[in-house]
């Protein structure tokens, strides 16, 4: 579906942790994450990808969101 949109070029990992061995490696515009926890805590995630590269776009999706969770990940970038 993504592609449809015009992105190109894809990346993903199954884990938070993978994910950024894979942003450390490249150079990402757009990440998109789950905002659920997974082998590292969200908002540890954001906080550490948002230092590499302060101009991603860093979006966390989720099926079932928490109110504060939500509101904590925005905080952190």
């Amino acid at each position: 579906a993504l592609k449809t949109c015009g992105f190109s070029q894809i990346s993903a990992a199954p884990s938070h942790v993978s994910g950024m061995d894979r942003i450390r490696a490249r150079d990402f515009g757009l990440v998109l994450f789950d905002a659920h926890s997974s082998d590292m805590p969200s908002i540890d995630f954001v906080t550490q990808a948002a230092s590499l590269d302060e101009s991603s776009f860093l979006i966390a999706v989720s099926s079932e969101p928490r109110v504060d969770d939500v509101f904590g990940l925005l905080r952190a970038g």
